[in-house]
């Protein structure tokens, strides 16, 4: 669930704000802690950053 949601996350976010990097980073970020409040996997939301760094980084 982690790194497809969080792919998911920043295409999803990235046609819905289309601003600066960081800024939809920031908003996919967001996007996916509100996912996983809504799935009652919040525990999973300290991963959210480095995964994402990982995406980021690794394209």
């Amino acid at each position: 669930m982690g790194i497809d949601l969080c792919k998911r996350a920043i295409a999803v976010t990235q046609r819905r704000y289309n601003h600066h990097p960081t800024r939809v980073y920031t908003k996919a970020l967001r996007d996916v802690e509100k996912w996983l409040r809504e799935l009652g996997s919040i525990e999973r939301a300290d991963d959210l950053k480095r995964i994402l760094e990982e995406i980021d980084d690794n394209g």
